[in-house]
């Protein structure tokens, strides 16, 4: 009996050894399998680090050499008088793509002033302009919304005191409450946070519109397009705009203010002469790069401007993915 228990007692400590075994092996074979995977998304991780900050350095030298291939073309063209530069290449405008190792690099460059600038709105009266040009760009948008927006937007960047409108209601009860700054935009991606404005509308507005430093910047009248050009005096109509337009297309373009002034649709428009020019003083560069399977988009803002006979361009910002 004794040697039976023994033996039992012997196969239950074998059968115990072997569980613990299989348990110590499980455990290790986990820990290896976590080890390899943690190791293989940090590899990922910095694949990608290193990827985009390439992307970068590729977008910064792009933009460095767009800037140089402008300041060239500027050179000759450029006037320092009312108008401030002479009529230049059609915007935007794209350089040819350009393959890099593993990927390409392109950039585009747009006419920040043939683009209406949220800024301008700190006037008054601008408003009437901005409203006809909203109902352009959105022909179903109502006239009574089109002022509410119009307004809002005036008392995101004007002084609290001089606002008029009850947002800050709106934004309080928003489900990540935020305040007005009321201050000019820095970025067009704000006016998605004024009242009234949803992803929709912000999507059909988005090509029209900028965000410049200065409160009045005058329209470039050479690369403007219909929407834009409907802001430019309160007496605009669609019949005006699309003549103004046809006149520029005769010509190519304006070659001054004064030739301008002379069109019928703009003297039927009563247009302010400061609120147009032939040539534009900022630009947006927008730089590419497909690298792997990485996109990375920078937009960059010009300033050309002339000092001591040389031209200048300076950069006032840079932003990725958004303008």
């Amino acid at each position: 009996m004794k040697q039976l228990y023994k033996k039992n007692n012997v196969e239950k400590q074998k059968g115990t050894a072997l569980l613990t075994a299989l348990l110590i092996v499980a455990l290790v074979s986990t820990t290896v399998m976590t080890m390899v995977l943690y190791q293989r998304i940090n590899i990922r991780h910095t694949s990608l680090i290193t990827t985009a900050e390439q992307s970068k350095q590729y977008a910064l030298g792009l933009e460095t050499s767009t800037i140089g291939y402008f300041i060239d073309y500027l050179k000759d063209k450029y006037d320092t008088e009312k108008n401030r530069g002479t009529p230049l290449m059609a915007l935007p405008f794209a350089l040819p793509a350009t393959a890099i190792p593993g990927g390409s690099v392109n950039v585009i460059v747009l006419d920040a002033q043939a683009m209406y600038n949220v800024n301008n709105l700190q006037d008054t009266k601008n408003r009437v302009g901005f409203i006809k040009m909203l109902q352009a760009i959105d022909p179903k948008l109502e006239q009574q919304k089109a002022i509410q927006i119009t307004e809002s937007i005036s008392a995101w960047i004007k002084d609290q005191q001089n606002t008029t409108t009850n947002d800050a209601e709106t934004y309080a009860n928003a489900i990540y409450p935020y305040r007005a700054p009321h201050f000019p935009m820095v970025s067009i991606s704000e006016l998605r946070l004024v009242a009234g404005v949803d992803a929709k509308l912000y999507n059909k507005l988005y090509p029209y519109l900028t965000a410049l430093p200065q409160g009045k910047t005058p329209i470039n009248v050479n690369s403007a397009q219909f929407p834009v050009i409907m802001s430019l005096g309160d007496k605009m109509t669609e019949d005006l705009a699309h003549g103004i337009i046809a006149d520029r297309n005769d010509q190519n373009t304006f070659q001054s203010i004064r030739e301008f002034l002379k069109v019928p649709s703009v003297q039927a428009a009563v247009i302010n002469e400061n609120a147009v020019t032939i040539a534009s003083e900022y630009y947006i560069v927008s730089t590419t790069v497909n690298l792997g399977k990485q996109r990375y988009t920078m937009y960059s803002l010009l300033q050309i401007s002339k000092s001591k006979g040389k031209m200048l361009a300076n950069i006032l910002w840079r932003s990725r993915g958004t303008m």
